[in-house]
């Protein structure tokens, strides 16, 4: 833009004078009124529970005001900066789900507030991936995305509001409107709450001593990621590491998810790569903790009912949900964390084979029973496992052991 303006200062003034309608243009090509009226939900949604209920009633009916069919410049302008956050993070989320080693790429952070065309993932400010270009995917596999974002974080902000109890109550139902989603779409938002809480993971780890380890195939004299580091990001686990108490059954991560973008992306805003910014952050997120009380239960999706029969399944996440089970929280988890639901086909994903990729529950099972060398053939343990993921823990065991 600055060389535009350099170049010619009529070329920028005819810009400024057609810049809003391009904006409209490019928010209408990805959001049809259903899904401007979730955007609209979530930039209008109103402080106190009863006004609250009210504005999610009007939601669920489709009565909010629709900024791409009339007049409301100003929440437009809010569409527009919400539109525009959710494609930079489906970018870095895309780019992690489909990396040859994600892991690796787990472990960075986004540079949320750059450029998009400069997108790069970082570790502790040094830029490691370019993002993903959002234009390869299908209109229905961005729609997807869009969608599962959009109702993930309208129902933050229910949730936030306190319109929809944290606790079921043990007799009826939640007094609150629903939108009735297929199957896959609970299985997509799953998919947005397990990347959102992996967003906290880095934030935790490049404030610590973890190091990005190599990709698999390249030579390395450090030691690797162990079992099931070397195959799931678990951001408590990082939080853990940092000396945060594991309070609640260790789903810190998914408290903090519970606010939603609005927090994550405050959060990303630091350079920890700054000494003084990231005590700047530790201090913030210390203050925050201190004042935040404690969920009692696992954060769930409240504003959606599910309806099994309405088919929405994208073709290939019928595949993978054949050899999905339910009863392995690790292999789901690491399914979540490669978008299992949202792609038509596997043609974006690593040319290995879909298979190596989404790892089945027997193999997971096997993986979790194998000896690990350190010094000496030991059982894989959080210990061990804990030093692998810090380089001066490593180095400091080893010295000892010497």
């Amino acid at each position: 833009m600055s060389a535009l303006i350099r170049a010619s200062p009529t070329l920028f003034r005819l810009y400024l004078s057609v810049k809003p309608r391009i904006m409209r243009n490019l928010v209408a090509a990805d959001l049809d009124h259903e899904l401007v009226q979730h955007a609209v939900a979530i930039v209008q949604f109103p402080d106190g529970n009863r006004v609250a209920k009210e504005h999610l009633a009007a939601w669920n009916n489709r009565e909010l005001p629709n900024p791409l069919q009339g007049h409301y410049p100003e929440i437009f302008e809010e569409v527009n900066k919400l539109h525009s956050l959710i494609l930079r993070l489906m970018q870095e989320y895309i780019t992690k789900a489909t990396s040859h080693f994600p892991p690796r790429q787990y472990l960075c952070l986004p540079q949320i507030h750059e450029p998009a065309v400069d997108g790069h993932s970082v570790f502790r400010g040094q830029k490691i991936t370019t993002m993903f270009r959002t234009d390869v995917l299908t209109d229905t596999e961005r729609k997807r995305f869009l969608k599962a974002f959009l109702l993930f974080e309208l129902n933050c902000k229910a949730v936030k509001s306190g319109v929809v109890p944290r606790v079921q109550l043990r007799h009826g139902a939640y007094d609150v409107p629903k939108v009735l989603v297929p199957l896959s779409n609970n299985d997509a938002l799953q998919c947005i709450h397990t990347y959102i809480c992996s967003l906290h993971g880095p934030i935790f780890a490049q404030c610590g001593d973890a190091w990005l380890p190599e990709m698999p195939n390249e030579p390395s004299l450090e030691p690797g990621l162990l079992f099931s580091d070397s195959l799931y990001l678990d951001p408590n686990i990082y939080m853990s590491d940092l000396g945060i108490p594991q309070a609640h059954g260790g789903e810190l991560a998914a408290e903090l998810a519970e606010f939603g973008l609005e927090l994550v992306v405050e959060l990303l805003g630091y350079d920890i790569s700054d000494p003084q910014q990231k005590e700047s952050l530790l201090v913030r997120l210390e203050e925050f903790w201190n004042s935040y009380p404690r969920l009692r239960t696992r954060y769930r999706h409240l504003i959606l009912e599910v309806f099994a029969d309405l088919a929405d399944e994208a073709p290939m996440s019928r595949q993978l949900n054949l050899q999905l089970r339910s009863l392995s929280d690790l292999q789901r988890k690491i399914f979540e964390q490669r978008a299992w639901v949202f792609f038509d086909d596997a043609r974006l994903y690593p040319t290995r084979g879909i298979a190596s990729h989404f790892p089945s529950a027997e193999f997971l099972e096997n993986e979790s029973d194998k000896m690990v060398w350190l010094e000496g053939w030991e059982h894989n343990s959080a210990r061990i496992r804990a030093l692998c993921r810090s380089h001066d823990d490593y180095k400091k065991e080893m010295d000892s052991d010497a």
